[in-house]
């Protein structure tokens, strides 16, 4: 019997960025492998693809049929995929998620952006009772974690990692010109990162010009249109490239183009793309090109204060961890409850049939009194087994004894 949900997926900590871009699911796409999940008996999926991870949370199935799925998907044989995924069930499964939603388990500790990705891979999913049970407890589990403990003050944004970056390799940016490649979210904070650093000369890139200029909203900030591109590349000073896209908007001919044409002018490109925006291998004289997963290997947000609150944020999750578990257990035990009440009130209300028939006479406040006593008979015999069924160590085996012992599967009882 297949676990009741579990997750498959690699992360930062399991695969490297170069495997990591082979598996992503860009938003557009995540439709089709939710219908593909569908058309393979996969009842409920939620697909989390983001820079530094692609993590299939399921119920129904089981794990190798969603690890198969994902290796097709991307195209790569299972086999060779492997080694870099894992794979989670039940208890385990929403460890992770609560891990994860509480930023603990993030490139950068207790980062706040996969709060609002997990959100939208949540409504974008094909969820039921199960996996809507488990992200809405997740989500409270990091709600909880970011407002009962320091692990999230003060946290650095990926834009911040990404300008700092720039800054560490180039000197200030007040007087550089800066290139921003693309519109998305990345992008808007990367934007709102280089408003606060008073940087005056930055130009937006994206195919849809309509929304690199609703971010060009400031004093030297200015849209440009996608065919200009080679153009700004040669007049930037750092180009921040944050592109969803499925292939390098930066090809190696490109890197070699501009090297030559810029005369040894030293160009920083701070690749935030997964896959990256950059063609893997391209190197060039006076271009330096900074991939996501060097940014944050290099980062120092780990603070003390943060690092401190991991235990306190652990106690949290182990405390939210129990009551998804009694929650997930009564909801399963829900219909072996309701069916057990069932029969107890239909028992009830015949023997109080029988005895009302056999003693003639009763005042209204008599019969009151049998309909109680029996209602109380009934509560006090079904209160133990509705109990057991709703603890934590009631399994599928436990709710098929009771509803043997009961006859709950329709076998005629006695009166």
């Amino acid at each position: 019997m297949p676990a009741p949900f579990g997750v498959v997926g690699l992360s930062h900590r399991t695969a490297p960025l170069e495997v990591r871009s082979r598996v992503t699911i860009p938003p557009d796409a995540i439709p089709d492998f939710l219908a593909l999940a569908k058309a393979n008996d996969v009842p409920e999926c939620v697909v989390l693809s983001t820079c530094n991870r692609t993590e299939i949370y399921y119920s129904g199935t089981e794990a190798e049929v969603v690890r198969t799925l994902l290796a097709g998907y991307a195209e790569v044989p299972l086999e060779e995929l492997r080694p870099f995924l894992y794979e989670k069930g039940c208890v385990c499964a929403a460890c992770h998620l609560f891990r994860v939603t509480s930023g603990l388990d993030s490139a950068v500790l207790g980062e706040t952006e996969i709060v609002a990705q997990i959100k939208e891979a949540w409504r974008s999913g094909t969820t039921g009772p199960v996996l809507d049970l488990l992200f809405q407890r997740g989500l409270e589990t990091s709600k909880r974690i970011r407002t009962e403990t320091e692990l999230c003050r003060n946290v650095t944004s990926t834009g911040s990692l990404a300008v700092r970056e720039a800054e560490h390799r180039i000197g200030s940016l007040k007087d550089r010109r800066s290139l921003v490649l693309g519109a998305g979210k990345i992008a808007e904070r990367v934007v709102r990162e280089l408003r606060s650093r008073e940087s005056c000369d930055v130009r937006i890139v994206n195919r849809t010009f309509s929304k690199a200029d609703l971010l060009a909203d400031k004093p030297g900030f200015e849209a440009v249109p996608f065919d200009f591109l080679h153009a700004e590349l040669l007049e930037a000073d750092v180009v921040f490239a944050t592109v969803a896209a499925t292939a390098p908007i930066l090809s190696r001919e490109l890197i070699g183009q501009l090297s030559e044409a810029r005369q040894g002018r030293p160009l920083v490109v701070i690749d935030l793309g997964v896959p990256p925006n950059v063609e893997n291998g391209s190197l060039a004289i006076g271009i330096d090109v900074v991939n996501l997963d060097e940014i944050t290997a290099g980062c120092a947000e780990n603070s003390e204060r943060r690092m401190a609150a991991i235990p306190f944020a652990l106690e949290i999750l182990e405390e939210e961890l129990g009551r998804f578990g009694a929650a997930l257990t009564e909801r399963a035990a829900a219909p072996t409850i309701r069916a057990l009440i069932a029969r107890g009130e239909a028992i009830r209300s015949r023997n109080v049939e029988w005895a009302k028939e056999r003693l003639e006479g009763l005042t209204e406040r008599e019969i009151r009194v049998v309909e109680e006593m029996a209602r109380r008979m009934m509560i006090g015999l079904l209160e133990a087994p509705i109990d057991s069924l709703k603890g934590e160590l009631a399994g599928h085996e436990h709710r098929a004894v009771v509803e043997r012992l009961f006859l709950l599967d329709g076998g005629p009882s006695d009166r």
